[in-house]
């Protein structure tokens, strides 16, 4: 009796305290995370609780934790409470599904290391899109989230809404490009890398949108930042006093594809603190066999913070510490787990303050500055040769071991330095510096080496593979006179050029580094101040010539001759000259005109001076051929002669006996150079001996009289 009076008093007792509850339940505090409200109980640990087992922490375990859970990111909404495959309306975070056609909207269990995130599918064409709402209510805050697309050139978007669905300002990530919606419409964000396909994005937006002063903004202004880079601020795209919704969305005429969002977070939500979601934090799991219409946990019985279910919280400090799940049913009844002990031992944080990365240092050892985040640090040393030889040291300042360092050849060196903690914790961070033990190498891109020059200084184009260059100098004369030079390129002192005689010249450059390492490179060139000298022996000017090219004759006098040549037309046309003796081109000589025709012969040293001839000369047409001779008349003339002959020779006969003397011969014409090679023609009839004197023309070698002036044949002059 006594024990069923007891039982109906606790009964009782404990329905007065659930009404109690149930009745200030108005006045708790509200979480503003969305339409899906939670509220923030700040319960007793003492409250009573039907089963211990009703409600079981999965994570975190009961161990010792030395770095976050990979892929989970705290935030307001990081969809670790959804179960995979819960899609549409269904998924928490989904106030309104606005999609359209073809699309999905569901969880999956990861994507590129993200956890539990939610997969918005494009069908493809125009009409199908996966679009949603969150319902909010902000005048002034900070939304961030991850975001990663399979194809850049299609669209991720995220735009600010009124709780009339006006659209106030945005992001999108859209054509290979990033855009925000702002005054004047949708405009690139200048000064941005474009997006990767298949890479996640960290997206952050501040906006305001009352007159209360928030992140240095403007009223009705935004801005924002991607992976940490801020741009804007930006006006509204129209000027509302608060965002009632966020909207997300694919692109409506795009093609079919896919883009994921995951770890949003509102900065007006009690429980998130901005950047939250930049790092991985631990993940908070349980199991429920009850229906519970609040839940919250308590970390290190801290006051009870809301959750939606399974939620990701911030990494938490090194040290011992405690969890607990809390929830109530429909009617008040207040349930809680067995707090679950965890700590956390991260290795220790090694940050490189000196030196830093690719610092350039010579034969002597470089120091270094160091900072260690461990609170129960054991030791630290650092090698230069990936573990061989280990070197301790105490404190966080110190030199680099000159005997070690002087192991080290010349190039890239990596210096890492390990510390561990009292727990066995063991951690190490590595920069790579540069050692520069060599002397610089100069290499000449121009002048070349044996490169001729004449009266102008040459110009100078160097390379030096030298990290800590110092100066630079060069000298034409060994060293007497050494000019500095700032650069690369430049030209050669005039005044020390000129200085140089013909022949070869030595051009030395010297390089010196930071830590006394000195060099030279040096190539010999030719001065060259002397023209050539060209004679011209034939043709001459005034010659006459018709239809075969002129035979030309030259000499040079040059012993660095780089190109002779001539032309016949004021050089449209140049030909090449490889003999001193030969003929004009015949092509160009057949096209030229008839009338006086000047040729210029050319001829150019290594040095580029220059000398040429001018020798005007005359084409002509030639002159006509002779008559062809008749036969007949010929023949009648012979005949006439032989019976003259014949008629008088009888004659004379029967007068007197006469006898013909031989004639004597012509006596050969003197002729001017060129001198005609003469030969003889006889002919002889009945007796009679004619003796007919010819000559060979020189150029043509046609046979011609004696007494011509100009070749039949070739037109040319014979005699002065």
């Amino acid at each position: 009796m006594f024990y069923s009076e007891s039982k109906n008093k606790i009964n009782i007792s404990l329905v007065v305290i659930a009404l109690f509850i149930i009745s200030f339940s108005p006045f708790l505090e509200l979480s503003s995370n969305n339409s899906k409200n939670s509220q923030q109980i700040p319960f007793n640990l003492d409250n009573p609780k039907t089963n211990a087992n009703e409600i079981i922490v999965i994570t975190p375990e009961n161990k010792t934790y030395s770095g976050p859970m990979a892929g989970y990111y705290p935030a307001t909404y990081g969809f670790e409470n959804e179960i995979v495959g819960t899609a549409g309306d269904d998924i928490g975070f989904v106030d309104t599904d606005v999609s359209s056609g073809s699309h999905s909207l569901t969880i999956i269990s990861e994507y590129l290391g993200h956890e539990n995130i939610i997969e918005f599918w494009d069908g493809g064409a125009t009409g199908n899109y996966a679009s949603i709402f969150n319902d909010v209510n902000a005048t002034e805050g900070t939304i961030e989230y991850w975001v990663a697309i399979e194809d850049a050139s299609e669209e991720a978007r995220l735009r600010a809404h009124s709780s009339g669905g006006t659209g106030m300002f945005g992001v999108t990530l859209i054509i290979d490009k990033w855009q925000v919606l702002k005054d004047g419409g949708w405009s690139d964000i200048s000064g941005i890398d474009p997006p990767q396909d298949g890479e996640w994005y960290h997206v952050r937006l501040d906006f305001r949108c009352s007159t209360n002063p928030y992140d240095g903004l403007s009223q009705y202004e935004f801005n924002v930042h991607i992976n940490g880079v801020e741009y804007g601020n930006y006006g509204f795209f129209t000027d509302i006093g608060s965002i009632g919704l966020v909207y997300m969305t694919t692109q409506a005429a795009g093609a079919n594809y896919k883009f994921y969002m995951d770890a949003v977070g509102y900065s007006w939500d009690p429980n998130y603190n901005i950047g939250d979601n930049l790092k991985e934090g631990l993940l908070l799991s349980y199991s429920s066999s009850v229906s519970l219409n609040w839940t919250g946990y308590s970390l290190d019985y801290q006051a009870n913070k809301t959750i939606l279910g399974n939620t990701t919280i911030p990494f938490p400090s090194e040290g011992l510490h405690t969890i607990q799940v809390f929830g109530n049913d429909s009617i008040g009844i207040m349930y809680q787990s067995e707090i679950t002990y965890f700590s956390v031992d991260v290795p220790p944080i090694i940050i490189i303050n000196l030196p830093n990365l690719d610092d350039i240092f010579g034969p002597s050892a470089p120091s270094f500055n160091i900072s260690i985040v461990e609170p129960l640090l054991d030791e630290t040393w650092y090698t230069l040769d990936n573990g061989v030889n280990n070197l301790t040291f105490i404190g966080l300042t110190g030199t680099i071991n000159q005997t070690e360092w002087n192991k080290q050849g010349s190039g890239l060196v990596t210096i890492r330095f390990y510390a561990n903690s009292t727990s066995g914790l063991e951690n190490y961070k590595e920069v790579i510096v540069i050692k520069d033990a060599v002397a610089p190498i100069i290499t000449f891109n121009i002048p070349n080496e044996n490169e001729f020059f004449a009266g102008n200084s040459p110009s100078f184009n160097i390379t030096i593979d030298e990290l800590s260059l110092n100066s630079t100098w060069y000298t034409l004369d060994n060293g007497i006179h050494n000019f500095t030079f700032i650069g690369l390129t430049g030209p050669i002192n005039q005044t020390e050029w000129n200085k140089q005689g013909d022949g070869p010249v030595t051009l030395r450059f010297y390089a010196k580094d930071s830590y006394g390492y000195q060099n030279y490179s040096e190539i010999i060139l030719h001065k060259d101040i002397t023209d050539p000298v060209l004679t011209i022996f034939s043709p001459i000017h005034g010659d006459r010539f018709t239809t075969i090219p002129p035979v030309f004759n030259i000499d040079v006098d040059e012993l660095n001759i780089e190109r002779i040549w001539y032309t016949i037309d004021g050089g449209l046309n140049n030909y090449n000259i490889t003999q001193f003796t030969s003929y004009i081109d015949s092509d160009a000589w057949n096209v030229a005109p008839i009338g006086a025709i000047t040729i210029r012969f050319s001829v150019e040293d290594k040095a580029g001076n220059l000398e040429y001839i001018d020798i005007i000369i005359q084409k002509s047409t030639p002159s006509p051929p002779p008559p062809p001779l008749n036969i007949n008349l010929i023949i009648i003339i012979g005949v006439i002669a032989f019976i003259g002959i014949s008629f008088f020779g009888g004659f004379v006969y029967r007068k007197k006996h006469v006898r013909i003397k031989k004639p004597k011969p012509l006596v050969d014409r003197v002729e001017k150079s060129p001198k005609p090679k003469k030969t003889k023609r006889t002919k002889t009839k009945k007796g009679k001996k004619i003796v007919e004197q010819l000559i060979l023309c020189p150029f043509c070698q046609a046979k011609i009289p004696t007494n011509q002036k100009y070749c039949v044949y070739c037109g040319a002059k014979l005699v002065e």
